[in-house]
């Protein structure tokens, strides 16, 4: 795996050496810095959050309303600014957006395949 070249950031932590890997930071507890992979799901995620949720006609208080979570969340996810979501809360999206989950991953995998080639071309 590795760094992608022009940045620092590592794709994914997956295949990085121990050395390299964030370390655990309390007791039971776990941070690490988001990998590119990480930023570029979000960005994929978060476009296609909005895209359905205007697609269906809901604001985002409606639609944060049907997840259970605060508008500001909501915003947080749409503007690419959270990386940690749970695999529930994606299911939660897709059955708030009237949508089959497989068809969101798909959709997500897509995106963000997408994403990285192009920051790969970006950066050769």
């Amino acid at each position: 795996m590795g760094a992608n070249k022009g940045t620092n950031v590592p794709w994914s932590w997956v295949g990085q050496p121990p050395s390299a890997r964030p370390k655990a930071k309390g007791p039971g507890g776990y941070h690490r810095p988001p990998s590119l992979r990480d930023v570029v799901l979000a960005q994929a995620f978060g476009d296609l959050v909005k895209q359905h949720r205007e697609r269906r006609g809901l604001s985002s208080y409606q639609l944060a309303e049907l997840l259970a979570i605060s508008q500001p969340s909501l915003s947080q996810i749409e503007n690419h600014d959270r990386v940690d979501l749970t695999v529930r809360q994606l299911f939660d999206v897709a059955e708030a957006l009237l949508l089959d989950p497989v068809d969101l991953f798909r959709a997500l995998n897509k995106a963000s395949t997408r994403m990285h080639e192009r920051l790969v071309r970006r950066n050769s």
